[in-house]
């Protein structure tokens, strides 16, 4: 079931991203505040929570944090269509992965909403660029919850990655990426 799920979702991911992004606004049900420390610095963040209408139980959770492209991929109707579908639910943070602390705020969107199941139900990161080795570590931090995780041009995954077996991953990379710690020229 996890690898139906991830496929499902980066389908749709693969297909919203080679179309102009022209993502409408979509509404988030629910927020939650973010306070962390950066630069010591303190910082304020939102966590923004969609979860499909009509949605039964949650069934997993597409995990965002704020670079370039996570915004437009959180708010595309093609990626929203494919949640509804799956019935996957969307935390997107207007900070980054790290930064929001993502299963804390599950754990706390849980109580908040209602929705017990996001305090464990499957999680499948996405990050695009800076956000894309932090997607890829929440995944392998919590493989027991992870059905997979999405780089868009943020680094490739290395030997030492430890996913859950059978875990899906998908990076997709731009022609002046890194490429196994070579640099194209």
């Amino acid at each position: 079931m996890r690898f139906h799920i991830f496929l499902a979702i980066t389908t749709i991911f693969v297909l919203s991203s080679a179309r102009s992004a022209q993502a409408e606004e979509m509404l988030f049900q629910y927020q939650h505040p973010i306070i962390y420390e950066k630069k010591r610095k303190t910082r304020h963040a939102q966590a923004l929570l969609w979860v499909p209408p009509q949605a039964d139980i949650i069934r997993g959770v597409l995990i965002a944090g704020q670079t370039l492209a996570e915004g437009d991929v959180v708010r595309d109707p093609l990626i929203r269509k494919a949640c509804l579908e799956q019935q996957i639910a969307i935390l997107y943070m207007t900070c980054g992965i790290n930064a929001g602390k993502p299963i804390q705020l599950l754990e706390q969107l849980a109580k908040q909403t209602g929705f017990d199941e996001l305090a464990y139900t499957g999680i499948l990161p996405f990050g695009h660029s800076a956000n894309g080795n932090p997607a890829l570590n929440l995944g392998e931090r919590h493989r027991d919850r992870c059905i997979g995780t999405i780089q868009f041009r943020g680094g490739m995954p290395t030997s030492d990655t430890q996913l859950h077996p059978g875990t899906p991953a998908l990076a997709l990379m731009g022609e002046f990426d890194e490429y196994w710690g070579t640099q194209r020229k």
